[in-house]
């Protein structure tokens, strides 16, 4: 006689958005695409990894006497935040707003403050407002990611969900302390040991992926994705030899006890192929 199988466990799974960098002049089809590979898979929660907009506005290479501050510039740069913000989760909103609730799909959407976009910490919008007081009322409150569904996690403080962190870039050194916090870990294998768990960061352009295995069977995961953008209009500042990286999103599925998950990766050529 036939054993009855029992259902397999339902695990939950991560779609991973490193930094989009978002500018006025930027083109965006990449964004819906985004959205639409995440409507067809439906992962339990969407993080992106911070950076939403680059804000050159605000840039510390510019010397104010260069550029000063103008308020159309940084209001394009608010812009072009917020609408990537919008266009990543619109063709879940239009699904929403055309199907009935049994077949509407609500992720839990979450963005991490980067240096860029961050109106807290370190954050350019946080240090210009430190900068130069007198213009508070122009500065925060600007980008609003919160409109679009978004949970902003503030820049720099690490967000764990379903046993993995997540934070634009952690700052521990090999002592584990946090002395500095102007730059993330040399790598995604510095970053496991140094968290002492599952970790995900941003920041980096490209794609480090580390598996640290820790038992028999048990593995934690460390990865730095940074770049999810088209051209090579957020990285004026590398040399031609520089701008040969990957660029896309993660897909975390199977996420188990412990951090341990299945990685897939979706460049940014295939999205655009197959999203489009």
């Amino acid at each position: 006689m036939a054993r009855k199988r029992g259902k397999s466990p339902k695990y939950p799974s991560h779609l991973v958005i490193p930094d989009t960098q978002a500018r006025a002049d930027a083109p965006t089809s990449h964004l819906e695409a985004a959205g639409r590979y995440a409507l067809a898979k439906r992962p339990d929660t969407i993080i992106h990894l911070g950076d939403c907009g680059d804000f050159p506005s605000l840039s510390s290479y510019d010397s104010a006497a260069a550029k000063g501050f103008d308020q159309r510039d940084f209001k394009e740069d608010c812009d072009a935040a917020n609408e990537c913000a919008r266009l990543l989760v619109e063709p879940i909103a239009e699904w929403n707003r055309t199907h009935r609730k049994p077949k509407q799909y609500h992720p839990r959407l979450v963005m991490l403050e980067g240096n860029h976009d961050g109106q807290t910490g370190n954050g350019r919008i946080a240090r210009a407002v430190r900068d130069q007081p007198w213009l508070r009322g122009a500065l925060l409150d600007q980008v609003r990611y919160a409109d679009y569904g978004w949970e902003v996690v503030p820049f720099l403080q690490p967000i764990i969900i379903d046993d993995v962190g997540y934070c634009h870039y952690y700052c521990r050194n090999a002592r584990g302390a946090v002395v500095q916090t102007r730059r993330g870990m040399p790598s995604a294998h510095q970053q496991v040991v140094r968290e002492g768990m599952s970790a995900t960061a941003g920041h980096l352009q490209g794609l480090q992926v580390h598996i640290q295995q820790i038992g028999s069977g048990a593995r934690r995961r460390g990865i730095i994705a940074g770049s999810f953008y088209q051209g090579e209009f957020a990285t004026d500042y590398l040399s031609p030899q520089g701008h040969d990286y990957w660029k896309g999103i993660l897909v975390c599925h199977e996420l188990r006890n412990g951090g341990d998950y299945d990685l897939v990766e979706c460049s940014l050529g295939f999205l655009m192929r197959r999203y489009t």
